[in-house]
Order: structure tokens, then C-alpha cells, then sequence
């Protein structure tokens, strides 16, 4: 039902049916206009106060990304790893909430820079018939 937008917007990748322990591995390439690419572990963690926790573990590679910055065109080079949680609420499979944190590198005209991204998601929503 959600599944389309989940990986269209979140790229997050969810099995036609989940039970608490499951676990599935996605990977997936070209996000948002660079050469990424991700490869994860999501896992069915609980369901608690009709919330199911679903856990995240993955990686990110880009490498020789041609960007435009500054009026120059440069080439980036990313790695990194992306830990964290989503919630979707049990009844409509809707995303509710997510807490993303990624660490890694960023390279690009031969400086490397250290980069840590904490993403917090909250969506106020219903389900509509």
C-alpha cells in the first residue's frame, strides 16, 4: 500500500509481509542526481502501542560523482555508514516517525572531510479512504 512511496522517498524497502525478527537486504543506485550507491540490512525489531520499530543498518559509496559547484565542476567522492530506526504504525503501515545517523567522508579536490548527519523524521498524517 505504502511500499511505492517508502523507497521512492525514504528508500526504504519493505517485504510483503514481516513477522518481529525478519530481516531483508536491499541495495539500490542514483540517488537524488549522484552515482551512490547503498546496501543495507532493515530488521522487524518490535511492535509496541500499535508502533512496529524497524531497525537500519547500511552503507553509502559514491564514487567520481560529477557535481557543478560554484560555477566549477568537480569530482566527489562519499563512503559513510547509515544506522537507524523507522516506525511505521501497525493499522495503516503508514511512516511515522525515523531517526537516521550517518558518519562518514567526503572527498573532493583532494581535501577529505569527516561528515556526520542526524535525520530526524516526523509525519503527522491520517489515512484516507
Amino acid at each position: 500500500m505504502i511500499q511505492p512511496e517508502l523507497v521512492s522517498f525514504f528508500r526504504l524497502s519493505l517485504p510483503d509481509t514481516l513477522h518481529i525478527g525478519d530481516h531483508w537486504i536491499d541495495s539500490t543506485a542514483h540517488f537524488n542526481d549522484l552515482d551512490l550507491k547503498k546496501s543495507s540490512v532493515s530488521s522487524f525489531a518490535s511492535v509496541s502501542n500499535n508502533q512496529a520499530e524497524l531497525k537500519y543498518d547500511g552503507e553509502i559509496i559514491g564514487e567520481n560523482s560529477q557535481l557543478h559547484l560554484m560555477g566549477t565542476d568537480v569530482t566527489m567522492n562519499i563512503s559513510g555508514k547509515q544506522r537507524g530506526h523507522y516506525w511505521l504504525t501497525v493499522q495503516t503501515g503508514m511512516l511515522e516517525r525515523g531517526d537516521i545517523d550517518l558518519k562518514g567522508t567526503v572527498s573532493v579536490l583532494n581535501k577529505c572531510v569527516p561528515i556526520e548527519i542526524t535525520s530526524k523524521i516526523h509525519i503527522a498524517g491520517q489515512k484516507q479512504n
